[in-house]
């Protein structure tokens, strides 16, 4: 989970996005899962009673996400960007700027992605398309 760097870094948003970030760890905790929570320099302010989530203030966020079963992300950009080589589903609460333009066209995404017949890759490579 990544609510982004600079929504952390933001003074007046200090409050809003430590509120955001604890009331999606305690979901997290009802739920059986392990998870990491990338909270920026909010990290040291969010202690986790939980021993399945870790809180930190940076994390290899594309490395990690070939990984995760699941991003809770903010949906900045590059967050998304990351999401997708990863092959990450994601959970977007988009509330500043681009967000919510980004949240909505990946859903328009995912929307036109499950129209389209299943790739049938022996078939592919039976006719040397692949590599």
């Amino acid at each position: 989970m990544s609510l982004g760097t600079l929504t952390t870094a933001m003074t007046d948003l200090r409050t809003v996005v430590g509120s955001a970030y604890r009331e999606i760890m305690a979901a997290l905790s009802a739920i059986d899962c392990d998870a990491i929570v990338s909270a920026g320099n909010l990290a040291e302010h969010l202690p986790s009673t939980d021993p399945r989530i870790k809180v930190v203030e940076h994390v290899p966020q594309p490395a990690l996400l070939h990984h995760a079963d699941l991003f809770v992300t903010h949906g900045g950009r590059a967050s998304l960007l990351d999401a997708v080589q990863g092959a990450t589903p994601i959970l977007v609460m988009g509330v500043l700027a681009d967000q919510p333009d980004n949240a909505a066209a990946m859903r328009t995404a995912d929307a036109e992605l499950s129209q389209l017949p299943p790739l049938d890759l022996m078939e592919q490579r039976k006719g040397g398309d692949l590599v």
